[in-house]
């Protein structure tokens, strides 16, 4: 009912600025779950130090103990600032771990726990990073972008279009964010999370098609300590010659190049080797998408993602003849197909199914298909917050 509401007056400005409007309201509420949870923990600490006369009579000597007293009183000392919130990041995470552990959990995968199957699509926050309140929302994980290297504005406006009676979008959006530089400073004031975030990165529309895979390393260098997962977006219809880079001299340069900077990091860093997929196009010919597959099995990639929009126009409507992507319902058919074309390599690749799911019954005929996650980003602009629930519910 709310959700009625809401998109009755959404819908009667345009799309993007209905977008805008959205992202706002996120934004905030991303802020104040976040303070919550701190403001939470304080008090458990504050009732914990007050219980424990013996830790308070100590707390001189206590880095931690006199951090949380100098939170609370507001002394400033910027050495016992660090320990103290090297404090309460520690505490956070025990205290998320332990909501994880409560809950049932559908999959572990890469050293992370999904509580069900169900991620939002890349496309919906650019950069903003709003993930805490898509987390609140329902969703076990999040991927965000596609983020680029340096700041870019996208393609010129109109570029957002419903399609009302076929519950689809076509977008032209053209990778409009903020750079990499900008999503990594806002991901640090994000180090708690309800689940894993997936970084989607791609090319800036004026790099050279011979120096793509350099901004691909780039955006991984930037942002490594941040991301869950990496994906690789080369199958956009709104960056020019973006496509180009799934033909496979270009994708075979392209994947060495970004898990040779994956190995590189990682040791750098001391840390694991991040997971890396590849998004990929449902206008691919299905000896094209067999290709790829094997190319990613051959390069250590760990999934794939499918798939993205479509130049497809498979209906008459008054913005059917709008160049860019389409997505929705109407996408349903190819990406099943994708996704079958895709079964044989489940066992070496994750695959994540994307495009048409709106119904508790189509998530589930994904993952029968073969699919080990699933995504969805226009169904929710037509349905709300309420078919996450149904979805996460339906996995319990």
């Amino acid at each position: 009912m709310l959700w009625s509401i809401a998109r009755f007056f959404l819908f009667l400005c345009d799309p993007e600025t209905a977008h805008h409007f959205v992202m706002i309201y996120l934004r905030i509420k991303s802020r104040v779950i976040t303070q919550w949870h701190l403001c939470k923990i304080k008090i458990d600490l504050f009732r914990n130090l007050l219980r424990d006369q013996t830790a308070v009579s100590s707390y001189p000597k206590n880095p931690h103990i006199l951090a949380c007293m100098l939170r609370f009183f507001g002394t400033s000392v910027p050495c016992i600032l660090t320990a103290r919130d090297n404090f309460e990041r520690g505490l956070f995470f025990k205290t998320q771990n332990k909501l994880v552990k409560s809950q049932k959990s559908y999959l572990t995968l890469w050293g992370h726990t999904y509580k069900h199957p169900l991620g939002m699509a890349a496309g919906f926050d650019k950069g903003q990073v709003i993930f805490p309140a898509l987390f609140n929302m329902g969703f076990a994980f999040v991927e965000i972008g596609t983020v680029t290297p340096r700041p870019q504005s996208g393609n010129p406006k109109p570029r957002l279009f419903r399609l009302k009676d076929q519950q689809a979008l076509i977008n032209r959006m053209g990778f409009n964010n903020p750079g990499a530089q900008a999503v990594m400073h806002v991901l640090k004031r994000y180090p708690h999370r309800a689940g894993p975030v997936w970084l989607n990165i791609g090319k800036n529309k004026d790099t050279p098609q011979t120096q793509a895979a350099e901004d691909y390393r780039l955006c991984m260098r930037i942002l490594y300590p941040h991301a869950d997962a990496f994906v690789l977006n080369v199958s956009s219809p709104n960056t020019p010659q973006l496509r180009d880079l799934q033909e496979d001299k270009p994708l075979a340069v392209l994947l060495n190049t970004v898990q040779m900077e994956n190995q590189d990091l990682a040791q750098r860093l001391g840390v694991s080797k991040k997971p890396i997929l590849l998004k990929i196009s449902p206008d691919c010919q299905d000896h094209e998408i067999i290709r790829i597959a094997e190319q990613c099995v051959a390069a250590g990639l760990h999934g794939l993602i499918a798939c993205n929009t479509t130049m497809a126009r498979p209906f008459i409507h008054k913005h059917a003849q709008q160049t860019g992507g389409l997505s929705g319902p109407v996408l349903e058919s190819r990406a099943l197909q994708v996704l079958r074309l895709l079964q044989p390599f489940r066992e070496k690749l994750v695959l994540v199914s994307v495009g048409g799911i709106d119904t508790v019954c189509k998530a589930h005929t994904r993952l029968d298909q073969g699919a080990h996650l699933i995504e969805l980003y226009t169904s929710l602009i037509y349905q709300g917050p309420g078919l996450i629930k149904q979805i996460a519910r339906s996995f319990r």
